[in-house]
């Protein structure tokens, strides 16, 4: 008995430490993400500008709450920020989009949007966590938050979470 007590225990152990932001207290990791008791703060600050031809494009500095339970996350470059969560939940931001939109916005996408988006909007690196290589899971939903040139997407969230990540979400405030 004691045996298996002790096996479920270290069981519980390793599993609550798999996610990044297992710690209760404030702790700060690379790449700007802040750990709370209750959510994840994730702030990025560009410092630099970034050139295209002779266009001087100047990246998005945001701040965004993100809910707790992450897996990994990934800054790639200097607009597409992911973070995974279990279950192939995923909170993808996209800064930069050329088509803006006036005020804040948010909605379900058709499974033919999500689909384009995914698969040619949204840049990855093809590491062991990519967007592009999760199946979307019916039994959960995806939603959009559009917020001037800023999408942010949440993908196959469970139903139940969905109201509370969007309330974090919708917490993003530029820089």
């Amino acid at each position: 008995m004691k045996i298996r007590i002790v096996s479920l225990i270290s069981i519980l152990i390793i599993s609550c430490s798999s996610y990044k932001d297992s710690k209760l207290s404030e702790r700060v990791f690379d790449q700007g993400l802040t750990i709370y008791k209750d959510y994840n703060l994730f702030r990025y600050k560009a410092n630099y500008n970034l050139t295209m031809d002779k266009e001087v494009i100047m990246p998005v500095s945001f701040e965004i709450r993100l809910p707790k339970k992450m897996k990994y996350y990934k800054a790639i470059g200097s607009s597409d920020f992911a973070f995974y969560y279990i279950k192939n939940q995923v909170v993808f931001v996209k800064t930069g989009l050329k088509d803006s939109v006036a005020e804040n916005k948010v909605y379900e996408p058709s499974s033919k949007e999500l689909g384009d988006l995914i698969q040619n909007q949204l840049v990855t690196d093809g590491g062991r966590y990519d967007i592009k290589e999760i199946a979307p899971n019916f039994k959960n939903k995806s939603v959009i938050v559009r917020m001037g040139n800023t999408l942010v997407l949440l993908y196959n969230i469970r139903k139940e979470d969905v109201k509370p990540y969007v309330s974090l979400i919708t917490t993003f405030k530029f820089l």
